[in-house]
C-alpha cells in the first residue's frame, strides 16, 4: 500500500497506544519481538534523503540525565558494542617511545604511506601502524607511517576483513 494512503482505525490506534506506552513505561519488550526488529533492520541501506531526515528529526532532542547516565553506563567497558577486551591496555615493550617512532617516520621520508600526503600539511604527526596488529611486535619491517584519516580507514577495513596486509615495504609493494 503506498505510504500516506493508509488512514489508521481506532483499533489500530489503541494497539499502537498500548505498545508505545508499555515502551516509554519502562516494561521490557518481549526477546522474540526484539529478534523480529532487529531481523528487519539488519543490512538495511538508507538513502542520503533518509539519513539527511533521521538527522533533521534527531537535531535539538534535550535528553535526561537518567538517559545520559543510562547510555554513558551502557556504552562503556566491556558494554560496548566494540570492545576488544582491554587491547588498548595492552603495554607496549621497552623499545617502543618518542625516538623510535620518529625514525620510522624518517624512514617513510615524513609521507603517509597510503596517500602519500607529507605530515608537513597536516596538524599532527603520522602514526606509525603496526602492520601485523602486534603491539609486541616493533621490528621496523612491521610498522608504516600513516595519517590519521588513511590509519581510521585501514582499520576499518581490517575489521570488515576487505583488506589482506600483503606489505612489503622494502619491495615497494604495498597492496591495499
Amino acid at each position: 500500500m503506498p505510504s500516506g494512503v493508509y488512514k489508521r482505525t481506532e483499533e489500530h490506534k489503541r494497539k499502537l497506544g498500548r505498545i508505545m506506552s508499555s515502551i516509554l513505561s519502562g516494561r521490557t519488550m518481549p526477546e522474540e519481538q526484539k529478534i523480529q526488529i532487529r531481523n528487519t533492520l539488519l543490512g538495511r541501506k538508507f538513502t542520503a534523503e533518509r539519513k539527511a531526515n533521521m538527522s533533521k528529526a534527531m537535531k535539538g532532542i534535550k535528553r535526561s540525565k537518567k538517559f545520559k547516565d543510562w547510555l554513558s553506563m551502557y556504552m562503556s567497558g566491556s558494554n560496548h558494542w566494540n570492545w576488544q577486551g582491554g587491547k588498548s591496555y595492552e603495554i607496549y615493550p621497552l623499545g617502543w617511545n618518542r625516538t623510535y617512532k620518529e625514525q620510522i617516520r624518517r624512514r617513510d621520508e615524513y609521507k603517509c604511506v597510503r596517500c602519500q600526503v607529507p605530515e608537513v600539511e597536516m596538524r599532527e604527526k603520522l602514526s606509525v601502524h603496526h602492520i601485523d596488529l602486534n603491539k609486541q611486535n616493533i621490528s621496523s619491517d612491521n610498522l608504516i607511517s600513516i595519517c590519521r584519516s588513511c590509519h581510521t580507514k585501514l582499520h576499518r577495513e581490517i575489521k570488515r576483513k576487505l583488506v589482506v596486509q600483503d606489505i612489503s615495504f622494502y619491495g615497494d609493494s604495498l597492496k591495499w
